[in-house]
């Protein structure tokens, strides 16, 4: 996906985002029935287990790949204690 950026170019993911690590988000139900949800290439640092991340975890996984100013709307992170079952955001991040 970044190769195909203009340079300075932005990509938007629509994404369940875990809360916590570790907690079950409600979705994963249907998508443990695929393999590669469950079971993918795991990296250190920001891909430890299957199924969605957290908000560090994507913020880590697209600088490790090339991106930066990295944001997740609505800031999971800063509503998860107040709104613990708010999984749904856009990522952002700009092309390196």
């Amino acid at each position: 996906m970044r190769t195909a950026l203009a340079p300075r170019g932005s990509i938007v993911i629509s994404e369940c985002v875990r809360p916590f690590p570790g907690q079950p988000v409600y979705v994963e139900f249907v998508f443990n029935l695929l393999e590669a949800f469950r079971e993918p290439v795991l990296v250190p640092g920001w891909r430890p287990n299957g199924g969605f991340l957290t908000p560090e975890q994507w913020t880590a996984a697209l600088e490790a790949n090339g991106f930066r100013d990295v944001r997740i709307v609505p800031d999971i992170a800063a509503i998860r204690d107040v709104y613990p079952s708010f999984v749904v955001a856009a990522v952002v991040a700009t092309k390196a």
